[in-house]
């Protein structure tokens, strides 16, 4: 396993050395490296998975270090499931990519991409955990601004690496509290110091508050989402692996490894974050025209769910629908990619926006296996019965239920249903513009004949095993229910009474949020729109005679009265509503911003502190050692009249001291 996992760096260095200006070789390696990968996992999987791996090497001796690797039940299933989506991420590569000239910096980061979750994930320890967290954030860094020519990719790697590092100091800062009460970084001493001593519940809080925010800056939440959706400036497939199986999963499974350290109010600040994220996520992608950012918050909602599991109380929860969501998230993606490989094409010919969802539409008659595999990944998304999202999505659903015993927890539990409609409102918004009504294009450029290529193997497989695990067969032979499946065996599920209604509720949630969303006017139309037709001449004359706060009580007032008549005017309140909560996240973009200025600020004054300070005394010190050595060394001048008179002047010196 270990000799597996560093594999990978060979294969690296040998791709960025010798392999250049080679597809076919570099193809060829790469696939077999990450089919090693996953069949070594796989057999790994089974051969420990009824007792757990342990491996440690000291690392630093006076510090009591150690190099180390745990494979638990969770970890197995983890490096497994990212061996398997970065095999799919590659297949497809093979032709997304093929035409790139820098074919062999894509794959070896990609392999070291893999390769530097796998050990974050296996880590024992917050220090060797540490490590690989920020080498996942380099690798990130790499592969949304791979395209260099791009300026756009170029500032998107720059911002995910900015806000990342806000959030990392917070994770720093947590590591060192943990040293410095635990005098360990290892998770397992830990959990038995917790077990034999009482710590401050305070101290415990502030650990967790502190860890839990490289998690917020790693898995976008909530204020740290900014960087998300610029970061779709990056190849199609790696915003794939980024989403389904590597960095933004990093920490939900970080959550989920620490959870024996969380107190109740760092769960309750977890769930407030990933509640927040949640509803903020879908709502913005509600707002959305360019394919892949509506994915992008589509993550950040999903993940903020996952969150507000852990916050419930239930990692195991939150952990599978992490896994679920691994699926049809990669296979949404894939899907967007087959779409944008495609119009990218056409866009060189003439100019418009070949990311623009609302130029496309009518690709369920030009690209058919895209809409079927399209359509299952969204079932899966909605939580609709059959698929893995219905079977994670009811369990975190009855968590919430069972927990709904407060004023907050019952809000937790209303604002998740929320969610739900809020997601098939925004899936369903793209669903219709892809894949329905009329090709645009064609009307837009009508002398122009726009060819859809056949789907290549490289394009149907990935999408067929990604559409395989996002049914519900893959987790559970009974559709309704993981109690006696194979993975409840892994994660531990709680046992606890199903509630027959909740899938219903949820059910007919998000069934009113698709059909809505599904509707022929977009909110983009309704905003044009709204206040041109004759229904709402008289509210418009009282709309201009009321002010600010009373303005917006009269929009939200009619777009509820008029809304399952028209779905125009509940659009529009959403408008109006998205149009200042615009305003808020750029206003925190800003603040954000500054915040990195001013880190870079106070790092020059660190340098200008260090270099007059501390290397000045070093350098007064170097001086001093000198200028005796040289005194010294004048001494030992090899003349006999230098030495004759240091030493009469010594003895003068004697004897000047002695009659005194």
């Amino acid at each position: 396993m270990i000799a597996l996992l560093f594999l990978q760096l060979l294969i690296v260095s040998a791709l960025l050395t010798f392999l250049k200006n080679k597809p076919k070789i570099i193809h060829l390696v790469s696939f077999f490296s990450l089919l090693l990968n996953l069949v070594l996992c796989t057999v790994a999987f089974k051969q420990y998975l009824p007792t757990n791996f342990v491996w440690q090497k000291q690392w630093i001796h006076f510090a009591s270090l150690h190099l180390g690797i745990f494979l638990g039940k969770t970890e197995l299933l983890m490096i497994v499931l990212v061996a398997f989506i970065a095999l799919l991420v590659g297949i497809f590569s093979f032709a997304y990519m093929h035409a790139e000239k820098r074919l062999h910096l894509y794959f070896a980061y990609l392999l070291f991409f893999v390769f530097a979750m796998q050990m974050l994930i296996v880590a024992d320890n917050f220090l060797q955990t540490y490590v690989f967290w920020e080498l996942v954030g380099v690798c990130s860094y790499l592969l949304i601004g791979f395209w260099q020519e791009k300026s756009e990719a170029v500032k998107a790697s720059r911002k995910a690496f900015l806000v990342n590092r806000i959030g990392d100091v917070g994770f720093l800062i947590g590591i060192l509290l943990v040293f410095q009460y635990f005098q360990t970084f290892s998770f397992s001493e830990i959990s038995v110091l917790l077990a034999e001593k009482t710590f401050p519940n305070e101290l415990l809080t502030l650990i967790g508050i502190f860890l839990f925010l490289g998690a917020m800056g790693k898995s976008a939440q909530f204020p740290l989402h900014v960087w998300l959706p610029d970061a779709m400036q990056g190849p199609t497939p790696i915003s794939a692996l980024l989403h389904a199986a590597t960095m933004v999963a990093a920490g939900v499974f970080l959550m989920a490894k620490i959870f024996f350290l969380l107190t109740p109010t760092a769960l309750q600040f977890v769930q407030i974050i990933g509640l927040v994220s949640m509803l903020l996520g879908a709502y913005q992608a509600i707002f959305q025209s360019n394919i892949k950012k509506v994915l992008a918050y589509s993550t950040i909602s999903q993940l903020g769910l996952m969150f507000v599991a852990i916050g419930a109380g239930n990692r195991e929860a939150g952990l599978f629908h992490l896994f679920t969501h691994a699926f049809f998230k990669a296979g949404l993606f894939l899907c967007v990619g087959v779409v944008i490989h495609h119009t990218h094409h056409w866009a060189k010919s003439f100019p418009y926006d070949s990311e623009n969802m609302y130029l496309l539409g009518g690709l369920r008659k030009k690209q058919p296996y895209v809409f079927v595999f399209y359509t299952i990944f969204l079932f899966s998304l909605l939580g609709l019965p059959f698929t893995a999202g219905f079977l994670s999505k009811e369990m975190i659903l009855e968590t919430l239920w069972h927990n709904a015993s407060t004023p907050f927890q019952i809000s937790v539990f209303v604002f998740t249903l929320i969610g739900f409609g809020l997601t098939a409102f925004y899936i369903a918004q793209q669903y219709r513009a892809l894949f329905f009504g009329k090709f645009h294009l064609q009307t837009f450029f009508p002398n122009l004949k726009f060819h859809f290529e056949k789907p290549t193997f490289s394009f149907a497989f990935p999408l067929s095993l990604l559409a395989l695990g996002s049914l519900w067969i893959s987790f559970s032979f009974n559709p309704f229910s993981v109690k006696n499946a194979w993975i409840s065996e892994i994660l531990m599920f709680s046992e606890k009474q199903s509630i027959v209604y909740l899938p219903f509720l949820a059910l007919v949630v998000t069934l009113i949020g698709f059909w809505i969303g599904f509707q022929k006017q977009t909110a983009f139309e309704a905003k044009k729109r709204l206040f041109s037709q004759k229904l709402f001449a008289l509210q418009l004359q009282i709309f201009r005679l009321l002010k600010g706060f009373w303005q917006r009580v009269l929009l939200v007032g009619v777009a509820i009265f008029q809304g399952f008549q028209n779905s125009t005017q509940l659009a529009y309140a959403i408008v109006i509503f998205a149009q200042k909560l615009h305003k808020l996240e750029k206003t925190w973009d800003k603040i954000l911003d500054n915040l990195a200025k001013l880190q870079v600020v106070f790092a020059h004054i660190i340098y200008w502190v260090d270099r007059a300070f501390v290397d000045g005394f070093l350098h007064f010190l170097l001086w001093i050692g000198r200028t005796f050595g040289n005194f010294v060394r004048n001494l030992q001048g090899k003349e006999i009249q230098g030495y004759w008179f240091f030493t009469l002047a010594v003895l003068l010196a004697i004897i000047w001291w002695i009659v005194k």
